[in-house]
């Protein structure tokens, strides 16, 4: 039996900057925050900006780490 072992991921810091494109929507997620919530589950807190052909949108969101991982795993290079 072959095991592969998962490239490890980028550490979500503040200040980093991921991509998620959807079709003819592309969502750009830059990190405001990394921090535990009172259970101590942590939780990125991020701006996020939407745009496709017809519209864009900014605001703000919170998702915990594992989420936010799975959703934006493309880091874009400063």
């Amino acid at each position: 039996m072959l095991f592969r072992r998962e490239a490890a991921k980028p550490e979500i810091a503040p200040g980093s900057t991921y991509r998620r494109s959807r079709g003819e929507v592309v969502e750009m997620a830059r990190v405001i925050a990394v921090v535990a919530d009172p259970g101590g589950i942590p939780h990125v807190r991020f701006n996020l900006h939407i745009e496709s052909r017809t519209c864009h949108s900014d605001e703000q969101r919170t998702l915990a780490v594992e989420a936010f991982s799975s959703l934006y795993a493309e880091p874009v290079r400063a």
